[in-house]
């Protein structure tokens, strides 16, 4: 029976192969075959996804390497431009005082990779002896020029300063141009006027150098109050460089934990060589020059100080080893079980039922083996696995799931579980995983979970239904892996993208076809819309050169596409063409994209707009030009917001000519050092009150010259406040108002001398009215009422009374006449001349001074009768000042005409005087003869020495029409 048994078991065998083809292992060897054949195709897809994930961070570390070393060397940089500045805004910078300047600018320790700045004068031969001495007689009595020999030039190295401690490298006295490498880069600086850097060096030019590479950075010093903005004026007029050697190692070093923890980096001056290598990460204390196995690679080309350098950075172990390996060990452990379970779900549905009954209990010995072998494997699985039934109750976890959040056992894992999701998360997770329940359906979510370490990780859990052969739901079993990378690098996406949607740059990115090289606008952010008025619709898709504007040459796109091919960027100043046709002026910023081959497939554009910041440079360069310029005293005060002293920061040129103290002598000083003594101290106290409270003062005030002398001036101050609204300086603008206060005292002198004299010729007409006149008149009357009594009773004395009448008659006819000519010249109206004859010859009669008129103008002429009065006034009054002050015996006029001028001179032989001291006087008769000359158009001048006589010169302009 047994027998027969086994052959019936042998033809079922039979029967089964020829119904399907295949033995039931050899069907289960196929679906196991396709399973891990499967298995291995999401395996190698999650992989690769890994690496390029990997990839792109290598990318975004490499591009962050190269801009912290452009940071840096631009950083380093600042030292130069810093002993730049001092030069440029110092008459003459001392040694002690360069000394002082570089330590307080390194008192941080900025500047490790600097450990000493020093400066190179440029010394022509013949001055060369004269350096030296000078030199000498500072202290240096060793100073000597080397290399010694023969030059037109020589640029030495007068003073160098320490940085960093180390062992001091004499080169006091090195001619550097001795070196034609060298030279040629000092040059470079100076017609650039920017930084230069040589390829690596030590101080006396040799190529080998101990504890790393180093190179020289260049920067001139131009001689101060000269231009240097062509290249013809920069060489006419430097006078020597400040320069510093920059250890490449020491540069880096803070940059070592950045360079160590991911990539592998070398730098070179110019082509890839042992001679030209500046920088190996490998000579850093955890450097690793040892390449990963992936072989991420990739070399650079920047610009640096007029040089080309080489940037060479791959990957290494340590940065490898962030391979993100999750996802792919849990698809392939996931994938391998599954297809196991497959085959073995294949073999035993194979078999038949003819095995079901006499195998049930092998088959739940098997059953029970295979779920022990699931979870061992579950529990070796990367994933984390649970099992629920259909009340919702957690019957399992595997292993991964018990340490993810540091439980025991499963009762454990509960109750952990109700405080380890976030709670900002949990009720969303429950939401979802209870309607999957209740609808019998998969679900997937996200969420966070803290781990037995405290920190919140994020988690994707996907579920499916279970349900037994009669199709009841037994519950849900799930997974989930732990996503924080990816999350990660997700955020980092999504701020890239909201810095490229938020920015206030105009970004715009680029794709450039390989074969005609022509790039087309592929995307644009809001500020590019904004500031150069194209939508994404009317740009996306267009060629870029529709952005160019005729600013920039053919030749200029060039040199640019050119620099973007070979370097991998451009930047610069740079005109962009609106919509609108105008243009827009801004720092342009280019990046190159490459792809796996190496070829240039995209770039990224930065555009920053700094027409405003031009225009407000241009308003301060014009500002420092009226500081510099301006005849009004300027200084500018730093204030003490504790107890509002001050102190002299900076004063303008005219400054010192005002008040002859020299810039050096009132910085660092109070304003007291130009305040009188004449000044109470309530003065000042109202004074610095109204200023603090309004931040403005003007007024009135004396100020004290250097050589005691003081001046009136006019006096503004201005307060200057911070971002906080704080006072913090102020500038003092003083204009010397003596001269106009001169002029107003001699003004109010002039006005009240008029009115007096106006007062006293009325008193004079009065008196002759009155007491000649007047009694003329009177007397006249007198007769007149005694005539009818006369020729009545005596008329023999009528003919006696006529003739006293007429001769009362005519007295008073010659009284009027005078009052006439004094009021207005009646001469003039016979012409000027005969005018000039008539008061000449009357001077002569009432004074007895010889007085003569050389008359040489042209016959007939003449002058307007409002011009001619005012040239006889001036007459009357210079000769009137002859009678009253000049003792002279001899008094010549002369009249001439010269250049289209009427020119008149009033010449005396008398004591003279001093016209300085006249001017002092304020004397009314010689101002009034100024206001008359000004009112006339013309100049008077007065030449006279004490003892040697006087000369009055008028001159006044002719019209020619009136000869």
């Amino acid at each position: 029976m047994s027998k027969l048994n086994k052959v019936s078991d042998g033809g079922e065998t039979q029967k089964q192969m020829n119904r399907f083809g295949l033995h039931p292992w050899g069907l289960a060897a196929l679906v196991l075959s396709l399973g891990l054949l499967f298995t291995t195709w999401l395996w190698v897809n999650a992989r690769q996804a890994a690496i390029a994930e990997l990839k792109a961070e290598f990318d975004f570390r490499v591009v962050r390497i190269e801009n912290h070393i452009k940071e840096r060397i631009s950083h380093y940089g600042q030292a130069l431009h810093s002993v730049q500045a001092l030069y440029e805004g110092s008459d003459k910078v001392e040694r002690h005082e360069l000394k002082a300047f570089i330590a307080a600018i390194n008192d941080r320790q900025l500047y490790r990779g600097v450990h000493y700045v020093g400066l190179t004068m440029l010394v022509p031969a013949e001055r060369l002896a004269q350096h030296v001495a000078e030199m000498r007689r500072q202290g240096l009595l060793d100073y000597v020029i080397r290399p010694e020999g023969r030059r037109p030039v020589f640029a030495v190295v007068a003073q160098h300063e320490q940085v960093k401690q180390e062992p001091k490298v004499n080169v006091l006295g090195y001619d550097q141009f001795s070196d034609p490498e060298r030279r040629a880069v000092m040059e470079k600086a100076r017609d650039s006027n920017a930084i230069a850097l040589t390829g690596k060096v030590d101080l006396q030019g040799r190529t080998t150098v101990e504890n790393g590479a180093r190179i020289l950075m260049f920067l001139p010093i131009y001689r101060n109050g000269v231009p240097h903005e062509t290249v013809e004026e920069r060489r006419t007029n430097v006078t020597g460089w400040v320069f510093a050697p920059l250890y490449m190692n020491d540069a880096m070093t803070g940059m070592a934990d950045e360079i160590t923890a991911n990539l592998g980096v070398e730098i070179y001056d110019g082509e890839i060589s042992d001679k030209t290598r500046l920088f190996d990460s490998t000579d850093l204390p955890s450097g690793s020059h040892e390449e990963g196995v992936l072989g991420f690679r990739i070399i650079r080309k920047v610009e640096f100080g007029g040089s080309t350098w080489t940037l060479v950075m791959h990957s290494i172990p340590a940065f490898e080893a962030r391979l993100n390996n999750v996802k792919p060990h849990l698809i392939l452990g996931i994938g391998l079980a599954l297809s196991v379970l497959l085959a073995i779900l294949t073999w035993l549905l194979g078999t038949g039922r003819a095995h079901a009954q006499e195998q049930a209990h092998q088959l739940t010995a098997d059953l029970k083996e295979s779920e022990s072998r699931f979870r061992l494997m579950a529990d070796a699985a990367p994933a984390m696995i649970w099992m629920s039934d259909a009340n919702r109750k957690r019957l399992w976890v595997n292993r991964g799931w018990l340490d993810f959040v540091g439980a025991i056992n499963l009762d454990d894992f509960n109750r952990r579980w109700k405080t380890c999701i976030h709670p900002d998360d949990a009720n969303e997770y429950e939401a979802i995983r209870s309607a999957a329940h209740e609808r019998r359906e998969p679900f997937n979510s996200e969420y966070r979970v803290r781990s037995h370490d405290g920190q919140y990780r994020w988690l994707m859990s996907a579920a499916l239904p279970r349900f037994n052969d009669e199709g009841e739901f037994l519950g849900l079993i799930g997974s989930a892996i732990d996503i924080t990378a990816r999350k990660q690098a997700e955020e980092k996406l999504t701020q890239s993208a909201l810095m490229f949607q938020n920015s206030s740059e105009v970004m715009l990115i680029a794709d450039i076809d390989a074969a005609s090289r022509e790039s087309v606008v592929a995307d644009i952010n809001p500020a590019f819309t904004s500031l150069i008025g194209y939508a994404p619709d009317e740009i996306i898709g267009k060629n870029t050169k529709l952005l160019r504007s005729d600013k920039h040459d053919q030749a200029f796109f060039e040199s640019m596409e050119s620099s973007v091919r070979e370097a991998g960027g451009w930047q610069g100043e740079y005109y962009a063409l609106c919509k609108n046709g105008a243009t827009r002026l801004g720092w342009l910023i280019i990046s190159a994209i490459f792809d796996e081959k190496g070829r240039m497939c995209k770039y990224v554009s930065i555009f920053r707009d700094i027409t405003e910041q031009k225009a407000t440079e241009e308003e301060l360069r014009l500002a420092a030009l009226v500081y510099q310029n301006s005849s009004d005293a300027m200084m500018v005060f730093d204030i003490d917001p504790k107890n509002h002293t001050s102190k002299v920061v900076d004063v303008n040129p005219a400054f010192t000519s005002v008040t002859g103290y020299a810039r050096d002598e009132v910085i660092g000083q109070g304003p007291d050092i130009l305040r009188p003594e004449q000044y109470s101290p309530e003065f000042y106290a109202a004074m610095q009150k109204e200023f603090f409270s309004t931040g403005r003062w003007q007024g009135e005030f004396i100020r004290v010259r250097k050589n005691g002398g003081r001046s009136i001036t006019w006096l503004s101050l201005h307060a200057i406040y911070d971002d906080k609204g704080m006072m913090t300086r102020y500038v003092s603008i003083s204009r010397d108002i003596s001269k106009q206060k001169e002029d107003e005292e001699t003004i109010r002198a002039l006005t009240t001398s008029l009115i007096m004299a106006k007062e006293e010729e009325a008193r004079r007409i009065a008196r002759e009215i009155h007491d000649d006149l007047g009694q003329r008149l009177s007397w006249l009357r007198m007769n007149l009422a005694l005539l009818p009594k006369l020729v009545s009773r005596q008329p023999e004395q009528i003919a006696d009374a006529v003739e006293r009448m007429k001769e009362s008659v005519e007295h008073i006819l010659s009284v009027v006449r005078n009052i006439s000519t004094n009021l207005r010249p009646a001469t003039l109206d016979m012409g000027f001349i005969m005018a000039v004859q008539w008061q000449i010859e009357n001077f002569r009669a009432n004074t007895g001074i010889e007085c003569r008129l050389d008359n040489r103008m042209q016959e007939g002429f003449n002058l307007p009768d409002e011009r001619s009065t005012g040239v006889f006034r001036i007459l009357q009054e210079a000769l009137t000042n002859v009678a009253r002050y000049a003792q002279a015996s001899c008094v010549e006029v002369t009249l001439t005409q010269q250049s289209g001028n009427l020119v008149m001179e009033i010449m005396d032989n008398g004591i003279g005087f001093d016209p300085a001291q006249q001017r002092k006087s304020r004397s009314t008769g010689l101002a009034g003869m100024r206001e008359r000359t000004t009112m006339l158009g013309g100049a008077i001048e007065f030449v006279s020495t004490p003892g040697h006589g006087t000369t009055v010169r008028l001159t006044i302009t002719l019209d020619q029409n009136l000869h």
